[in-house]
């Protein structure tokens, strides 16, 4: 008779599958804490307690070859790119310094590239002189010699031409930035309204018929100018017209003395004979005739006055721009009196006229005092 070997129930089965299923997972945990004193069974291949460190380590060296290359790339682009963004900013500065400086190109990207970068051209008391602002002075000089005097400058002739319109331009730009920090010294500020009503004094004062549009194009024609730049021109006038009475207290000194003596009783013709500076009037005792409201050859500000005063009376001092002999504009001060008052329209007027020392004289004493250091040679 064959003995068999007895059945295992199915519960038997399940308990040895959960035994087994309990042994694993506590080797499992064993390996993941690190746990070099928990029992590991030692077969071949497999994780031991004298091998979990030594494994632990040859992970890590293996995570490493992927890790330190990749920080490794970052590093050598980093440097790679420094290293072109200098080379370019190396190449950029030695392109603007042989363009600007020792060749010195006045074209439009010369030009235009002055406007971005602002390169100096020379130093005045420390302030910088705006490379921009010389070839701005330039460039609309060359203009009105190549379009209206049919100058080429490629010639010997106009090489010549040239160098005297570069010292000119150069000289006006350190003008500029010495006017502009003495204006800054004085507190003197030109706004847009002032351009603006300087704009239409003179196109009331200009030809008949003479419009924003005909001026434009006569600038645009003769000096290569836009409205924008013609009003940058005009600012600068404004702001020396304004600085001149700062610079030059002597003469407003001397008509308040004037007015002192008036005052008192001293008569207006003997102190015009003694002071006035108008050599057609100054004889006659500051006599102008008569004058009428609409006399466009007086400056708005003197009719203003003029006709706001009733008969014997006479102003305080007026500041206003006149035409000299040369036809240049420039600066006076003068004391305005009404002998008779004719009707609404006419006055028979009298002054006595004192005109400012030339701002350019207190410019060029103020560059030799402080000293100029050029960064071009022309």
């Amino acid at each position: 008779m064959i003995s068999r070997r007895p059945r295992r129930t199915q519960a038997y089965k399940k308990k040895t599958l959960k035994a087994k299923s309990a042994a694993l997972t506590t080797k499992a945990k064993t390996l993941i804490k690190g746990d070099d004193k928990a029992p590991i069974e030692n077969a071949s291949g497999r994780i031991t307690n004298e091998t979990v460190a030594k494994h632990r380590e040859e992970v890590l060296k293996g995570a490493k070859r992927f890790i330190y290359p990749l920080q490794h790339s970052k590093h050598r682009i980093a440097i790679i790119s420094t290293a072109i963004a200098v080379l370019a900013l190396v190449s950029l500065v030695i392109y603007i310094s042989l363009i600007l400086y020792r060749y010195q190109h006045t074209g439009i990207f010369a030009y235009n590239l002055t406007k971005i970068i602002p390169l100096p051209v020379a130093r005045v008391d420390g302030q910088f002189v705006s490379y921009e602002d010389y070839l701005f002075e330039l460039r609309h000089s060359m203009h009105f010699q190549r379009t209206q005097e049919a100058v080429d400058f490629s010639t010997e002739e106009g090489q010549k031409m040239l160098v005297y319109l570069k010292q000119q331009a150069l000289e006006r730009a350190k003008d500029n930035t010495v006017v502009r920090e003495l204006a800054k010294q004085n507190n003197i500020k030109i706004t847009e309204q002032e351009i603006n009503a300087q704009m239409d004094l003179i196109l009331k004062q200009g030809t008949s018929g003479q419009s924003l549009d005909a001026i434009e194009k006569t600038l645009a024609e003769f000096y290569g100018w836009s409205i924008k730049d013609w009003k940058r021109v005009l600012k600068m006038q404004l702001m020396k017209q304004r600085l001149i009475p700062n610079l030059d207290t002597e003469t407003t000194q001397k008509g308040d003395n004037i007015l002192n003596q008036l005052t008192g009783g001293a008569s207006f013709a003997d102190l015009a004979k003694l002071n006035s500076q108008d050599d057609l009037s100054k004889d006659k005792g500051g006599s102008l005739g008569i004058i009428n409201i609409d006399n466009t050859n007086l400056p708005q500000s003197f009719i203003d006055v003029a006709f706001n005063l009733n008969e014997g009376e006479y102003s305080n001092l007026v500041e206003s721009t006149i035409k000299d002999e040369k036809g240049k504009n420039i600066l006076v001060v003068q004391i305005i009196r009404a002998d008779k008052v004719i009707n609404d329209k006419e006055r028979e007027i009298s002054h006595i006229l004192l005109k400012y020392k030339n701002i350019d004289e207190k410019i060029n004493q103020y560059k030799t005092d402080y000293g100029v250091t050029n960064y071009i040679k022309v």
